[in-house]
């Protein structure tokens, strides 16, 4: 599964992102599907990687911290609801 995500968090995100106006007057998906050397990209992929390593550090401080108090079990519950409600 995360060699799913890996490969396929790029692609996804340029789909359902914003069209942009590439530096020729083309349109495309985020960075210009016509122009691909055109440099505009409407999708951060930058900010979007760097928070998702931020939430996977912050993630694993929180189980550092409860995870000798509170039983697996509760914890894998709290997970699932919690990506439950979000999703």
């Amino acid at each position: 599964a995360l060699h799913v995500f890996v490969f396929v968090w790029t692609p996804a995100l340029e789909r359902r992102g914003p069209k942009t106006q590439s530096l020729n007057g083309s349109t495309g998906i985020a960075g210009g599907v016509d122009d691909p050397m055109s440099g505009v990209s409407a999708v951060p992929h930058g900010l979007v990687f760097s928070l998702f390593m931020a939430c996977k550090m912050a993630g694993s401080q929180l189980y550092m911290i409860i995870g000798d108090r509170v039983p697996a079990a509760a914890i894998l519950r709290a997970v699932f609801l919690g990506s439950t409600v979000v999703f």
